[in-house]
């Protein structure tokens, strides 16, 4: 009995402890025409659709972005901010022009 109280003991506070690790970004390589660089992709999210809801948002903002720029140049970009539930960034577009375009982006997940 005593080792059975233990393991629920560990358990709950080790799932407890799980909950606070940051959300995995990769870096999705781009190479499309004049268009290179890497865009933000969420992996590990335990619910699936929101993962891929989430991921679709941040290719929609990607592609925004490289529409400004006439899909020319670079796209990268920086996490500012990484949580359990949030996660923050800032897509930088740098054209072939020689400008530059921001767009920021907030996953609450």
């Amino acid at each position: 009995m005593k080792i059975l109280v233990m393991l629920v003991m560990l358990l709950t506070f080790t799932l407890s402890a799980w909950a606070d690790q940051p959300t995995t970004v990769l870096h999705e390589p781009i190479a499309r025409g004049g268009l290179t660089g890497s865009q933000p992709v969420l992996d590990g999210n335990m619910d699936v659709n929101l993962q891929k809801a989430a991921n679709r948002t941040l290719r929609q903002l990607v592609d925004d972005l490289a529409k400004q720029m006439d899909r020319r140049g670079t796209i990268d970009f920086t996490v500012t901010l990484n949580r359990a539930s949030l996660v923050a960034m800032q897509l930088h577009g740098h054209s072939e022009g020689g400008r530059d375009f921001y767009q920021a982006a907030n996953i609450d997940l």
